[in-house]
């Protein structure tokens, strides 16, 4: 005997259900798949900042004299760098093309003043950053471990300001690696790709709402 105060258990919403979760994570894992499981060094070189902290008027510039360390300077910049191992395997000191160091290219005219790594992710990371000519930070072979980064901040003259381009030019080769060179703007847009596991979850969450009132609905009828 059937009690009428009971409701059914609705198979046929309990089926596509999980039809429509496999289906799903299907859809996932063969967008995904050539990158899952798959081993690689990279180094992302991002600009992080790149801001005028100082200019002066032409008309004026006689009457006004500003020095820096004893140079006399009519504009500085202030740009920072973010070097990660983005990868999922460790840069070692063997991986960078002796040849041809990591160095950070800084438009022609531009005149570096100071260069300083600000931060170090983790503490120990050895990577030194030296001016090697007026426009040109040379950046000493040291291993990252995924996960690793840090910040260096470059002051100089004559420095274009862009924040939408990538002023901030790389020179080296990892032997069995990849360097990329990104802008914050592009950054982002990356960051932003990432959010796709939030949308999977998101989509997921509405479907089994949409079926569970679904089923209520009917139940309750």
């Amino acid at each position: 005997m059937v009690n009428p105060g009971r409701a059914k258990f609705n198979w046929k919403a309990a089926a596509f259900t999980v039809a429509t979760i496999i289906g799903l994570v299907g859809i996932f894992a063969a967008y995904h798949a050539p990158s899952l499981g798959q081993d690689s060094k990279v180094l992302r070189i991002t600009t992080l900042a790149n801001s005028s902290l100082l200019a002066i008027e032409k008309s004026i510039r006689e009457d006004i004299k500003i020095l820096y360390r004893n140079q006399e300077i009519n504009n500085l910049s202030f740009v920072q760098v973010k070097l990660e191992n983005t990868g999922n395997r460790a840069i070692t000191e063997e991986d960078y093309e002796p040849r041809k160091p990591l160095q950070l290219i800084f438009p022609e005219k531009s005149n570096i003043l100071d260069v300083v790594v600000l931060d170090r992710i983790p503490k120990d990371i050895e990577m030194d950053a030296e001016r090697e000519q007026n426009n040109i930070v040379t950046l000493s072979s040291t291993l990252l471990n995924p996960g690793d980064r840090l910040i260096i901040r470059v002051l100089l003259t004559d420095m274009p300001i862009d924040g939408e381009s990538n002023l901030v030019e790389k020179s080296g080769r990892l032997k069995s690696g990849d360097i990329q060179l990104l802008n914050a703007i592009e950054q982002r847009e990356i960051r932003g790709g990432s959010g796709i596991w939030v949308e999977f979850f998101l989509v997921l969450v509405i479907i089994l709402l949409c079926l569970f009132i679904s089923h209520s609905v009917k139940s309750s009828a």
